[in-house]
């Protein structure tokens, strides 16, 4: 979809997996929680399972983690995502980052603050963004969604012709893909935008 302001167009990019290192934050986290123990690289989105918690003990420590001020305001962003952002940027793309940080119960007012001074912290440039609960991605018109959730990137690329779901690649996300395209990386997106 062409923007108003005669971009390139519409490209809608995850916050989590995609931009800011997530699992890497959660990590420094409990480690300074006292977590003495390996936190290998999720295959699967329950983390908790090969971290060796119980779904509530990560909830609970991860709702802690955003309460603190600590999840989504410190941590660092994924190898080549602020470079890319800015190719994507000065390439003339109207960037949308789209996220389902609103999607828990709780810490709604800090996920948004927090998110937005980040990425000032980290001079990502965006356009526009979208806290979203549990509405899908879908709905935001764009030439394309970089999301590292595989329903997400699918359901975006069976939306018409003229829109790519791209699939940020993850060891959790290794599932063949049918209406979405795998990048392995931030340079394999602009690359893939020829920015």
């Amino acid at each position: 979809m062409r923007s108003e302001d005669n971009s390139k167009g519409i490209i809608n990019v995850d916050l989590d997996g995609v931009i800011y290192d997530f699992d890497e934050a959660l990590r420094v986290w409990l480690r300074r929680r006292g977590y003495a123990r390996d936190f290998p690289e999720p295959t699967t989105w329950n983390y908790w399972e090969q971290w060796g918690m119980t779904a509530g003990e990560w909830m609970a420590q991860f709702r802690t983690a955003v309460e603190a001020d600590f999840m989504w305001r410190q941590g660092d962003p994924i190898e080549g995502a602020v470079n890319g952002m800015w190719k994507l940027s000065d390439a003339g793309f109207f960037i949308r980052i789209v996220t389902h940080r609103l999607v828990h119960p709780f810490g709604h007012q800090k996920a948004v603050e927090s998110t937005v001074e980040w990425l000032g912290k980290e001079s990502i440039p965006y356009s526009s963004i979208a806290f979203l609960g549990k509405e899908g991605k879908e709905n935001y018109e764009g030439i394309a969604l970089i999301d590292d959730n595989f329903i997400n990137a699918e359901v975006f690329g069976s939306t018409d012709d003229m829109s790519d779901g791209l699939l940020f690649d993850k060891p959790y996300n290794q599932r063949e893909v049918t209406w979405s395209h795998r990048v392995g990386g931030w340079g394999a997106v602009t690359e893939w935008f020829g920015a």
